[in-house]
């Protein structure tokens, strides 16, 4: 099966008009820190990023080159976007041409009607039918339409069931397993325009060091190390 289609990425040339609607137009774009003149590590804006095995990003700064994990970094991307709709306004939805009934009971059913204001917020438009079923009327914008809304709920469902303490910081946990579930995966292939954009993305994030799992989502190799690696 071909790796899903980014969820968030966009290309830096489309015009507001390509844009689904609600979807913040390009003069909301983010411009990358990096390109800030007093960083050592700015981009050389004068040559593209290009991509290696799918899966990373090579983009040449002053110093040097920059590695990105294309799926840590839209993770990053996707998480902070997510936290900051659960915090604050409600994510706009897409309606779907068919409200698809989904069966929850049990514990399962109890934890979905606690997690559904969240999820709603997000983008999704989900309703509580009867005793043990949900219908789906819509979901998020940004939302890859590859999976299936189901396989999110299960899969959210699990991770939440698995620790009760989830619960504790429950919002900052679905925007992290939204933001696995959504992103870009290793195998997909990105534009020029869609690397750019991604970049200029992480680093309107607030930490763009790190993704919320943990991982780095990018490494500076500096020129001084290349030269020390081919001596």
């Amino acid at each position: 099966d071909s790796a899903p289609a980014p969820a968030v990425v966009l290309s830096s040339s489309m015009n507001d008009e390509d844009l689904p609607n609600g979807y913040p137009g390009n003069q909301q774009i983010y411009k990358s820190n990096i390109n800030d003149p007093m960083d050592t590590h700015r981009q050389d804006v004068s040559k593209d990023p290009y991509q290696i095995h799918q899966a990373y990003i090579i983009s040449p700064v002053a110093s040097g080159f920059m590695i990105i994990d294309q799926q840590a970094a839209h993770q990053r991307i996707i998480f902070d976007k997510t936290l900051n709709q659960l915090n604050t306004k409600a994510a706009p939805s897409q309606r779907t041409l068919f409200p698809t009934t989904l069966h929850f009971s049990g514990s399962d059913h109890a934890l979905l009607e606690y997690l559904l204001p969240s999820l709603n917020q997000i983008g999704f438009e989900l309703e509580a039918f009867g005793n043990s079923n949900f219908i789906v009327h819509g979901t998020p914008m940004d939302w890859n339409e590859s999976p299936s809304v189901k396989s999110f709920i299960e899969l959210l469902l699990k991770e939440f069931a698995s620790d009760s303490d989830q619960k504790m910081n429950y919002k900052k946990n679905l925007a992290k397993y939204y933001a696995r579930y959504q992103s870009i995966k290793p195998g997909q292939h990105l534009t020029i325009d869609e690397m750019k954009y991604l970049i200029d993305q992480l680093f309107a994030c607030a930490d763009s060091a790190w993704g919320p799992f943990g991982g780095k989502c990018y490494t500076i190799i500096e020129a001084d190390e290349i030269v020390k690696r081919l001596k």
